[in-house]
């Protein structure tokens, strides 16, 4: 179906980052300098701010998107993506990144990054209490952070994950977002990929196999897709977390997700890229989800590869490099 070669991932490149900008003509309404008023910038200092701005529309005209035409729209995306954009600039200039990002002096730091990730797990701020219903989640995040930095789980840690993830785990086999919360996949995959993170005896021996592929059951839908919890939306989500919960804990996949793929290959858009569910606008997330499924059930050539890739390389934006989520959307994570 498709001459992609998932084998070689060099026949799939994107973008390198550039030190130019897409063109965006600012306005110079006085609703524009009202805004700027508004937001505590002088005057004077906006319309210099705008002269920086329009002196840079001819070196900046030509990166635009083909599909944009000779002039961006300015819209809420578009102001949103210059103000990216203009940040990146003045990153890119303190650290001089220009032709060779690996040559700059960007630099991680790992030292306080883990001390902020591990401060996770003694207190919170109470902007976090948004966040009540993604304990597993607060939990992968830290740890899977960890892993990648190549540093160790802490004895203290470790058993501070088992104990919230234990909290949260449902008669069902199912986990939930928090304690006493009904069970659902999302809070199900973190759970479970948490505990394998930490990997110790005590740890796998949380999870209750049985009950869970039973509760993936429960989640199954007849045309193939899954639900996230009772009841609940049904979307390219539910399908990968099920998948991928399934794979870890080595439950069989037949009949499991025997109508998955088709339901996967239906919410494929004409664009290339997936929506959560047939018919919806293409997005990232979803794509992932909906593409990593396919691999892990072993049916990644049921979607159109060709269209797929040349969607995703059309997601990275020509200026700081990064990605976004749908056409005419601003970069995102």
């Amino acid at each position: 179906m498709s001459s992609v070669n998932l084998n070689s991932p060099s026949e799939i490149t994107f973008l390198p980052v550039r030190l130019r900008c897409s063109s965006h003509k600012r306005s110079s309404s006085p609703s524009a300098m009202q805004q700027a008023e508004n937001k505590g910038t002088s005057p004077a200092s906006y319309c210099s701010h705008q002269r920086r701005a329009s002196s840079r529309d001819s070196e900046r005209s030509h990166a635009l998107p083909f599909w944009m035409g000779s002039e961006m729209p300015w819209t809420d995306s578009t102001e949103a993506q210059w103000e990216t954009e203009r940040r990146c600039e003045d990153l890119y200039l303190e650290h001089d990144v220009s032709t060779d990002p690996l040559e700059s002096s960007i630099a991680l730091k790992r030292k306080a990054l883990k001390k902020f990730m591990l401060r996770g797990f003694d207190s919170l701020p109470s902007s976090y209490l948004t966040l009540d219903s993604s304990h597993p989640w607060l939990c992968f995040w830290i740890l899977n952070g960890l892993r990648v930095l190549g540093e160790d789980i802490p004895v203290e840690t470790a058993q501070k994950t088992i104990s919230i993830i234990r909290a949260c785990q449902t008669s069902t086999g199912g986990f939930g977002g928090g304690p006493a919360q009904a069970p659902h996949l999302a809070g199900t995959y973190a759970a479970c990929m948490a505990l394998c993170c930490v990997g110790t005896e005590e740890a796998l021996s949380v999870i209750d196999r049985v009950g869970l592929k039973s509760f993936l059951f429960q989640m199954r839908q007849p045309s193939g897709a899954f639900t996230m919890c009772e009841d609940g939306e049904e979307d390219t989500r539910a399908v990968y977390c099920a998948v991928a919960v399934a794979t870890l804990l080595d439950i069989p996949l037949s009949p499991l997700f025997d109508l998955a793929p088709d339901w996967l290959s239906d919410c494929q858009t004409y664009e290339g890229g997936f929506g959560a569910i047939p018919g919806a606008e293409a997005h990232g997330g979803y794509t992932y989800c909906s593409f990593t499924a396919l691999y892990l059930l072993n049916k990644p050539t049921q979607c159109r590869l060709n269209d797929l890739c040349r969607w995703l390389s059309f997601r990275q934006m020509r200026y700081e490099g990064g990605f976004q989520v749908g056409i005419a959307r601003t970069t995102d994570r």
